[in-house]
């Protein structure tokens, strides 16, 4: 039992510390190109819900559309 007791400290240390790393060059990657939280949020709801439409983004962001657009257009130019 102590074995396994073990193991699965292992596993939960090294998930944590990859969930850190992960995040550290996610957070890096985004400072690097310009992209807001804001924006990778907006991009990730798209990501997972494609095709969708700006009032779904608006409806997630709980934001108005013209908010969605302007921060559409800026992503186009990133």
């Amino acid at each position: 039992m102590s074995n396994i007791n073990e193991l699965f400290g292992a596993i939960e240390k090294w998930a944590g510390i990859y969930f850190f790393r992960s995040l550290s060059e996610y957070f890096e990657y985004l400072k690097e190109n310009n992209i807001s939280m804001q924006q990778a949020y907006a991009l990730t709801f798209v990501f997972y819900n494609s095709p969708c439409k700006i009032s779904d983004i608006c409806e997630h962001m709980m934001v108005s559309a013209p908010a969605v657009s302007q921060m559409v257009d800026r992503l186009e130019k990133i």
